[in-house]
């Protein structure tokens, strides 16, 4: 398993790294892979890059994990991954495909139970939780746990409050968090589980309860920079997701810097 650093220590290889590049550093592109919850937080941050680094363009790519890994796997390598899987970063740090040494853990997250915008429903997430009555007959919708890790989450979180049995067999599981927001916001399914950080930026759903953060896995976003980006201008950008200003920006969107 990857040996994931801190972000002081990144922060010194960073410093070394930039000394290599020095003068070097003229105008490019800096590609980028993230999953779609990171996008509108993502967004800002790159803005606010190019406003310190106008010869630098982030080119952003945003899919699941493993659509992102089949990709990178095919030959379509990126700069820079940010990435909610653990496994999925172990798997392409055994290919040799990202730079082991620049691992970081990056942002915190929540996990959530989401309802439509117009739901006033309000559910305590303790021992012993029923969504019987809240699912109505209709299906709860979760990430497929194939193409990222919020539908174990997700099922972790149900089976430490006890309400797993009730809901197995009326899952519908989608593509992407991006899918589970859409089939809640439109009536699709009553009830989906998500990134507290996803939730706040879709206007269509409510957070409707708060997963105890004891009861599943940690929501992670781990971030490393590729072996193709290593040396290159993407060194200033990875650094750059990391400071100060850009943690600031992450935090505002209800990111959660880790040490």
């Amino acid at each position: 398993m990857v040996r994931w650093v801190t972000t002081a220590m990144v922060a010194g290889i960073m410093a070394v790294t930039m000394v290599t590049i020095g003068r070097e550093v003229v105008a490019a592109d800096v590609r980028l892979f993230a999953p779609p919850g990171a996008r509108l937080v993502l967004a800002e941050v790159v803005a606010s890059y190019r406003d310190r680094q106008a010869d630098i363009t982030v080119i952003e790519s945003y899919d699941a994990d493993s659509i992102l890994e089949g990709r990178i796997v095919a030959g379509d390598i990126p700069d820079i991954v940010l990435l909610a899987d653990p496994p999925t970063m172990d798997r392409l740090a055994g290919r040799g495909v990202i730079r082991t040494a620049s691992l970081i853990k990056l942002l915190g997250d929540g996990l959530v139970l989401i309802a439509a915008a117009d739901s006033t429903l309000t559910l305590t997430m303790a021992p012993g939780l029923s969504l019987a009555d809240a699912l109505d007959g209709g299906r709860l919708a979760v990430s497929d746990p194939a193409t990222g890790p919020l539908g174990e989450y997700g099922r972790a979180a149900l089976m430490a409050l006890g309400a797993w049995p009730e809901v197995e067999q009326r899952l519908v599981t989608t593509r992407s968090e991006r899918a589970t927001l859409s089939a809640v916001a439109r009536g699709q399914a009553p009830l989906g589980i998500v990134s507290s950080t996803a939730a706040a930026a879709e206007p269509g759903v409510r957070v409707v309860g708060t997963f105890p953060d004891d009861g599943h896995p940690p929501v992670v976003y781990f971030a490393a920079l590729t072996e193709r980006g290593w040396g290159t201008v993407a060194t200033t950008f990875f650094a750059y997701l990391h400071s100060p200003a850009a943690l600031a920006i992450f935090s505002r969107h209800g990111f959660q810097p880790l040490p």
